[in-house]
């Protein structure tokens, strides 16, 4: 029996309670094993289309049911979530991401660094940027931003994003604008085959290479640099401890089973040439950290 501030508390009532839930999460997670993954993955699908389910289930019950994937193979259970407009997924929509005041703070803030770094240069980003390229566009709302104030003289934007509903969303909201944005259904790990050598001024990957092992994500920047004329604008999860650039190998976020990466060593080992990075460790805005990286290909 515990006592303080004149009231009783007791954890006689509090452990049975405790162990009642271990019990029952442990025989959920016996029920949802039992039945085959496939047909686990039909109905995570399935409840992904269900609007009349509130959205914190159709978040997490997806994740549930398929959480052994991530046992198997961390890349593929991710890579199902998201083609599959699952889990984190949802939160995406027209109506909550397109227009200026729907763009994150964080996003903001990497914008003023591009402006930053354009302003050491020698390039106009208003006069000298023609074409433009974001991989894991989802709908495309960043390039719409870039389109409408960023990148005025630009005359090819493109996306592309392995969620088809997001894909499919956004094409429907730009054809109302009248935007010349360009969106494709593509999973970034083909990206060579997609553009098939076509390059671009500038590409952006934003928050998307967490979602890929350290050898996967090597092999998209790679593809990425090799379609980059001017400049490859990245950004991730930040190590919280002490900076990316120090990292020996690419380390788990335990929270979601995404990674943090060592971008610069990367980029160096592809022959990208680091012109600008930025680290913030555990520092948060709108709840994500910062850690961007800029390079170019380094014959330019």
């Amino acid at each position: 029996m515990l006592r303080g501030a004149g009231h009783q508390f007791s954890t006689d009532k509090i452990m049975p309670r405790n162990l009642k839930n271990k019990m029952r999460n442990a025989i959920i997670t016996i029920l949802i094993n039992s039945i085959p993954l496939n047909i686990r993955k039909f109905i995570a699908i399935w409840i992904g289309k269900q609007n009349w389910i509130p959205q914190s289930r159709r978040y997490s019950w997806p994740q549930k049911l398929t959480k052994d994937m991530k046992l198997k193979n961390v890349n593929e259970y991710h890579k199902f979530l998201w083609e599959n407009h699952l889990a984190y997924a949802v939160t995406y929509s027209a109506k909550s991401r397109y227009g200026y005041e729907n763009i994150k703070k964080s996003r903001k803030f990497l914008f003023e660094e591009v402006d930053k770094v354009f302003q050491k240069t020698s390039i106009n980003r208003e006069k000298d940027i023609y074409s433009v390229l974001e991989v894991g566009c989802s709908l495309g709302y960043l390039l719409r931003y870039m389109e409408e104030y960023f990148f005025p003289s630009a005359k090819v934007l493109m996306g592309i994003d392995i969620d088809e509903q997001a894909i499919s969303e956004g094409i429907n909201y730009l054809k109302e604008t009248g935007s010349i944005i360009e969106l494709k259904e593509c999973d970034m790990e083909t990206l060579h085959k997609e553009l098939n050598g076509k390059k671009f001024d500038v590409v952006f990957c934003l928050g998307v290479l967490m979602y890929l092992q350290e050898d996967n994500a090597r092999k998209v920047i790679s593809y990425m640099l090799i379609n980059t004329k001017k400049l490859l604008i990245l950004s991730g999860l930040a190590n919280p401890g002490f900076d990316n650039q120090e990292l020996e190998k690419s380390t788990i976020r335990t929270s979601d089973e995404t990674f943090i990466h060592n971008f610069d060593n990367m980029i160096k080992n592809e022959g990208g040439d680091i012109v600008y990075r930025r680290w913030e460790g555990d520092k948060l805005v709108d709840k994500n950290t910062i850690y961007f990286v800029f390079a170019k290909p380094e014959s330019t």
